[in-house]
């Protein structure tokens, strides 16, 4: 089965990719607050990505269950090195 972004029913990924659950290691989801908390310079800027994940590709990270947010922190990683040095 596919992940599907509960707010705009989309796959969570870009260029028509999509996320399988088969594809992801659960033991590396974490909640925003660890991610924070484990990089403390990027807190701040958590919320933001995520209200504007559409926009920004950050969706590629998140997966929701019901009203919890996760975030992959492999994708998360890469995420982050992609999007180093890019305007906000």
């Amino acid at each position: 089965p596919k992940i599907k972004d509960s707010r705009h029913h989309r796959p969570l990924a870009r260029g028509g990719g999509e996320v399988r659950i088969s594809e992801l290691d659960f033991r590396d989801l974490r909640t925003p607050r660890q991610i924070g908390e484990a990089n403390p310079a990027i807190r701040p800027s958590i919320r933001w990505w995520l209200e504007r994940s559409g926009e920004n590709g950050f969706s590629i990270c998140v997966v929701r269950v019901g009203r919890k947010i996760l975030i992959h922190e492999p994708r998360f990683n890469r995420w982050l090195v992609d999007h180093l040095g890019k305007a906000a």
